[in-house]
């Protein structure tokens, strides 16, 4: 038969298993669309080609997966390692970059676009800041 203290370990154990789950689930499933969202379905991206200034949304899993086929890490830049661009859909070039989407003017702009004294999703346009 299982002592007094078994079973406050097991129920200790449970408890910490059911809130594991929950923080899980919220991660994975449920949270979408406000801020403490896991991640985002889409991400934003502009083409740098002058002529063509494409901005598209595109599935973050297929953004990663040409990251990670197309990153070189011995090229360090600012964002880390550098990589060729991501084929625009309009020019078909390779000059398409992730990019930030300002929530209150709507303006797609590439992460630092504002300056070095700002956070690097500060709008260069209307100054917009989310963290304030």
């Amino acid at each position: 038969m299982a002592s007094e203290t078994d079973t406050k370990k097991i129920i200790i154990v449970a408890v910490c298993l059911g809130i594991a789950v929950v923080i899980l689930g919220y991660q994975f499933i449920g949270g979408r669309g406000g801020r403490g969202a896991a991640m985002a379905d889409d991400t934003w991206m502009v083409c740098r080609n002058r002529q063509c200034r494409a901005e598209f949304e595109l599935p973050i899993s297929d953004y990663f997966e040409f990251a990670q086929e197309h990153l070189d890490p011995m090229m360090m830049g600012p964002e880390g390692g550098q990589m060729e661009g991501y084929p625009c859909p309009e020019c078909r070039e390779n000059s398409s970059f992730r990019a930030v989407k300002c929530e209150q003017c709507e303006l797609v702009f590439r992460e630092g676009a504002a300056g070095p004294q700002e956070f690097p999703d500060t709008c260069p346009q209307c100054g917009h800041n989310p963290y304030d």
